[in-house]
């Protein structure tokens, strides 16, 4: 099983269908819907819009910083250094 426990067959319709005995019952009415899709569309505090964020900062390093080797916590106790 993948990380994600997603499977590829769960990517199809066919395979939802088929879990649910009665794959023709009406879950939703139309009104459920359009009440569901309209809590949707108000705002959340918790969302942004990423289009209105500016552009990412440009982190300068200087030579040195370039030129050493990446360090890479490992452990709570040590950091190790990638060569």
């Amino acid at each position: 099983m993948p990380p994600s426990a997603v499977i590829g067959a769960m990517l199809s319709p066919d395979y939802w269908m088929q879990k649910k005995a009665a794959s023709n019952e009406i879950i939703f009415s139309g009104a459920q819907v359009d009440a569901q899709n309209a809590r949707m569309l108000q705002p959340n505090p918790n969302s942004h819009d990423l289009q209105k964020i500016g552009p990412p900062l440009r982190v300068r390093k200087s030579k040195a910083e370039s030129a050493r080797p990446p360090s890479v916590q490992v452990s709570h106790s040590f950091t190790k250094t990638i060569r």
